[in-house]
Order: structure tokens, then sequence, then C-alpha cells
């Protein structure tokens, strides 16, 4: 559900990072030290929940679990959602720097609501109403950011009105999927550790002996083996080979899937089209070349994921200008090909959790001695 770098507007990014600003100094206020240990944690578990990829057509999509942040840490969901996304952009390039207000403001505005949605099980008494709510609390979250990502795609033009139908679509099955694991979660919370929940009242559940700071720390590891290595930053990745005949021009994800039915654009350096085409089952498309020049050629695979790359002239040296594509122009585009797979990026993986967890313990050590010297 992030939104790429290059996609959106000045004043909507504008908006994003005022709106951001916003939600965070509001949801931030009166946060007390031991808050953030918890904070830190489950800001990791959103973290690599975003890892884990699900190809969907031309494009992808991945757990999001922004509701049950929301269930879990309340209106301290944000600035956890927000940390976790700059994160993600910084590391993995998961959207970019400058969406980083509209990606938060998306996915918290949608952990916030989930949040509202958890505290409406105090006005009705039923049995496993925490779970219901749990679960609805959940779909919640997704819905709204899926509405709120329609809705930024809308500002962009004509051209990204079906695609933000498709996004509705597609976070329809989305939605059921993370209500029924945010319900699943809850229910093992309410067995194990209930106050754990946001806007718990405390009753006559006794509590485990198992410290909270551990108990979350064992969750978020043990999220990290639920990561396939080929479920890495699902941006979109685009590169091109000169042939004789034209330029072939490939995208393709992290993993090594090509992005098939992906449009593609050549472009002059002063933004002037001057060829379209759609890639392949092996993601790619041979464009005829007009004439020795740089060029700039995109890709948009849809629901935000679009790059582009510059072509100098110089590397143009082996292709014949207006040159006429024939029939050899498929054996071309199967059996040419950059499409590749990059490595698992551990290290950042690593140095995502070190970042949260010295956070998270400078918060428990600050929290620890301001106890003592009372």
């Amino acid at each position: 559900m992030h939104i790429s770098d290059g996609v959106l507007s000045g004043p909507v990014l504008a908006a994003g990072w005022a709106g951001a600003a916003v939600l965070a100094a509001a949801t931030t206020r009166k946060m007390d030290m031991e808050e953030v240990p918890k904070l830190a944690v489950i800001a990791g578990v959103f973290f690599v929940g975003s890892l884990i990829r699900f190809p969907i057509g031309a494009a992808s999509v991945h757990l999001i679990l922004n509701g049950l942040v929301g269930v879990i840490l309340g209106i301290r969901a944000f600035p956890a959602i927000l940390l976790g996304i700059t994160l993600q952009a910084i590391l993995f390039g998961h959207g970019g720097v400058s969406v980083i207000g509209v990606n938060a403001c998306m996915m918290g505005g949608g952990a916030l609501l989930a949040y509202g949605v958890w505290q409406l099980r105090n006005v009705v008494s039923f049995p496993k109403r925490e779970v219901v709510f749990g679960g609805l609390a959940g779909a919640a979250g997704v819905f709204v950011s899926g509405c709120v990502l329609a809705l930024v795609m809308v500002t962009t033009g004509e051209a990204f009105w079906a695609v933000a139908k498709t996004v509705l679509w597609i976070h329809v099955g989305i939605m059921i999927f993370e209500g029924l694991v945010a319900a699943g979660c809850v229910s093992f919370l309410m067995k194990v550790r209930p106050d754990m929940l946001a806007g718990w009242r405390r009753g006559g559940s006794a509590r485990p002996a198992t410290p909270p700071v551990a108990f979350w720390a064992a969750l978020a590891v043990a999220a990290t083996f639920l990561a396939p290595t080929s479920a890495h930053a699902h941006k979109l990745l685009i590169d091109y080979t000169p042939v004789k005949e034209g330029l072939l021009i490939e995208a393709f994800f992290p993993d090594g899937t090509p992005a098939r039915k992906t449009t593609l654009r050549l472009m002059a350096e002063d933004g002037t089209v001057v060829g379209r085409g759609m890639t392949n089952e092996h993601g790619g498309h041979l464009f005829a070349v007009p004439e020795r020049t740089d060029y700039v050629a995109d890709a948009d695979a849809g629901m935000g994921h679009y790059t582009k790359v510059a072509i100098p002239a110089a590397d143009l040296a082996d292709v014949e200008p207006g040159a006429t594509l024939t029939e050899d122009a498929a054996d071309i585009e199967k059996t040419v090909t950059k499409v590749r797979k990059e490595p698992f990026p551990l290290g950042r993986v690593v140095i995502g959790f070190a970042i949260l967890a010295v956070l998270g313990g400078a918060a428990l050590l600050a929290s620890k001695r301001k106890r003592h010297a009372a």
C-alpha cells in the first residue's frame, strides 16, 4: 500500500507532510517514557509485516497490520507506524522519502480509526465481543487506508482512476484476511496478556509473570521468520538493454519476478512521449529508437508502483535509429534480459530492528531511573 516517489503532485505531498506533523504531535502528547518500549516493538512488527509480499497481477500487495497496531497501541499507533514507514523508506525504498507523510497519514489514519472501532466494544455486552471488535478493527484499518489510497490516486489525474478502483477491489480481500488475523491475535492476547490491548480495563484477570517487553520482543523476532527471502521491498525496478533493433525496456520486482502487463513509456528529455508499450510475460518490451539522443523510460505497474530510468545517448552506439520492428522483436524480448533477483537485505532488517531496540531500551532505562529517583 506504499505510494512511490514521482507519482503524486507537490501540493498533495505537502498536505501529507502537514497532516503527518499534526497527527504525530497530537498522538505523542503527554506520552510516558514507559510506553516507548512497547511502541518500538510493535513498530518492529509493522516494519517486518510489510516485507511479506503476495503478487497480484502486475503488482503486489502485502500485510498491513495497521488495524492490529491500533488495537494494541491506541492513539500511539500513529507514531509507531510513522517510525516503521520511515525505516522502510530509508532502508528498503518502500515508497520513498517524499511520500512518507502521505503514506503515514494513509496507514496511520487507518490505525487510529481502527482504535475507534475497537473502543466500541465497551458500549455492548455479549460473549467474545473483544474478538469480534478486534476483527472489525483490523478490517476497518485496511478499509480506511484503501479509501485514502484511492482518493490520493484520483488527485493524480484520470490516468489513475482505473487504478484507484482496482486498489479498492483488491483490498477487500486483504481487509477480510487482516480482520481474521486481528481477531486471532486479540483472542490470544485476551487469554495471556489482556492488559497489552489498548483501553483494557483492569478486572479480575490474573497478570502473568511474562515481562511485557520480553513478550513483544519475542513476538517481533518470531515475525521475522514469516518473511520469505523473495518478499523484500516490493518496489518496482526497471532496466534497459540497447540492441540493434532498438531499446529493450524491462520492469521487474527485487525477487526476480517480471512485472507483467506493466505500462512502459519511452520519452525524450523534454517529456515528449516517443513510444508506449506493455510488458509481456517476461517483463519486457522493445521500442524503436528514432535517433541517438538522451531518453527517459518509465514503468507504471499500478497501485503506486512507479519507477523510471535515464538512458544516455552514449549507450545507444549499437542501435540503428529508425529501425522497423519485425517479428524478430518477440524473440529479442524473450532472449535478451536484465531481469534479476536482488539478495535479501538481511543487514538492513537488522539495522532497522537495532534502531527500534535502541529506542525501546533507552526509554525503558529512562523509565526505570525515573521510578528509582521517585
